[in-house]
């Protein structure tokens, strides 16, 4: 009482049926994929990501205000301090004759040169100042955020004064 199928005639079917399960499989996949990119997107500004997302090494959030409010001024800005514990004090110590002449302290105690050209951007370039007073590399070589060899440090002070100079901005080290 066997009962034999012959597999013969589903052949061409069962192929057919594969192919389109993989198909299949291959676009719920994507779609997978897509829904975990698409949601990263999305929740990664969720609040449960505050902590993280707080971090900020450059430090950019210490300026950024003050930036906005440079900005809307019509005052051309004559010059920007970018530095460290040396800049910020020429400017806490002198901050009259900061005002008077234009110039914007952007010094940062304890900075070294990869935080200040990562900040070069929002602090320097986009202030559009005539000049740049750049003053790094001290914290550097004390390995503030880990060693630095010199070719290290010099080549961070040279992109920013690259980036300056390509935004005709004067520089002064």
């Amino acid at each position: 009482n066997a009962i034999f199928f012959n597999y013969s005639n589903t052949y061409p079917f069962s192929l057919h049926l594969q192919f389109k399960t993989n198909q299949i499989m291959k676009l719920k996949h994507l779609f997978y994929l897509g829904f975990l990119f698409f949601s990263g997107l999305i929740f990664s500004q969720n609040e449960q990501y505050k902590e993280l997302m707080s971090q900020d090494w450059p430090n950019l959030k210490r300026y950024r205000e003050a930036n906005e409010q440079v900005k809307q001024q019509d005052k051309a800005v004559t010059a920007v301090f970018m530095g460290n514990s040396i800049t910020q004090g020429w400017y806490d110590q002198h901050p009259d004759f900061f005002m008077e002449n234009n110039y914007i302290g952007r010094g940062i105690s304890g900075q070294t040169t990869p935080q200040m050209l990562i900040r070069f951007t929002p602090e320097v370039i986009d202030l559009q100042p005539k000049v740049v007073v750049i003053l790094a590399g001290t914290n550097d070589i004390a390995g503030n955020t880990g060693f630095s060899s010199v070719k290290m440090i010099t080549d961070n002070i040279k992109a920013m004064a690259q980036l300056a100079t390509a935004n005709n901005i004067k520089v002064v080290l």
